[in-house]
């Protein structure tokens, strides 16, 4: 039976077919230091405690973020996976386009109006 969690597909554009051939074939371990020349993983800690850290660090600033946001940011990164520019900046500009509030952009333009008249 052949790995069917997607690894095969995702990993080639990630860290190329070769490392992915070397890795799928042979079963080998590697190193995190390996893992994060490969762009496996963003970092390299020295202990278990240090990546912990790390991580609840990131954790806390993403949670710092507002969630909306961050929804947005996961669902255009999802799109764009294996697309274009040109498609992800069409995506992104729908998916902003279905966020505006239409009275707020309407009374943006009134006061502008209202200013260029004076």
């Amino acid at each position: 039976i052949v790995a069917d969690l997607g690894g095969l597909q995702r990993l080639p554009p990630i860290i190329g077919a070769g490392a992915t051939r070397h890795l799928a074939l042979t079963a080998a371990t590697i190193s995190a230091s390996e893992a994060y020349s490969l762009s496996l993983v963003t970092a390299v800690h020295d202990d278990a405690a240090a990546t912990y850290a790390a991580a609840e660090a990131i954790a806390v600033r993403i949670a710092s973020f507002d969630p909306h946001a961050m929804a947005g940011i996961k669902s255009v990164l999802e799109f764009q996976e294996n697309k274009t520019a040109d498609e992800g900046l069409a995506f992104v500009a729908s998916h902003n386009a279905g966020l505006l509030d239409v009275t707020q952009i309407v009374a943006a333009l009134k006061a502008i109006e209202s200013k260029i008249k004076k």
